[in-house]
């Protein structure tokens, strides 16, 4: 992918000396950023833990890839899959119960507080029962 960019700008520098001069005046300016690959070009802010708001600054290849597919690099910084990412955003951080409903869909009632960090939202997502699900104790007096 990086050797692609790179052999883009170089055809690029070749077309003409102004697309020559505006691409080394964008590395003046930029410290290099047009030929240094690891060079970072964007920040953007995500969802973070107890949902504030955190910074990554991101190179070439990861600003193509938070292009081609921001959850999934999301995913990728949040150390989780990009199915475990994307529910985590959809449900607000919110534990879900993991009973069904007489339908057979997956229920939709909270367990626990919303907002949580992804850590701890996956330590009760759909591990924990709502008090409509959960079941009864047995005669021990455990569940």
């Amino acid at each position: 992918m990086m050797d692609k960019l790179k052999q883009a700008f170089d055809r690029l520098r070749a077309t003409s000396n102004a697309a020559a001069a505006a691409i080394a005046e964008v590395n003046a300016l930029c410290g290099n950023l047009v030929d240094d690959a690891s060079a970072n070009i964007v920040t953007v802010y995500l969802p973070t833990s107890g949902w504030g708001q955190g910074a990554e600054n991101l190179n070439w290849a990861e600003a193509w890839r938070y292009i081609l597919d921001p959850i999934a690099e999301c995913a990728r910084w949040a150390d989780v899959e990009r199915g475990v990412y994307a529910e985590w955003i959809e449900t607000i951080g919110t534990p879900l119960c993991r009973g069904t409903t007489r339908a057979g869909t997956p229920c939709r009632n909270f367990v626990g507080r919303g907002q949580q960090p992804i850590e701890e939202w996956m330590q009760h997502h759909r591990i924990d029962f709502c008090a409509a699900h959960k079941p009864p104790p047995d005669a021990t007096g455990n569940l």
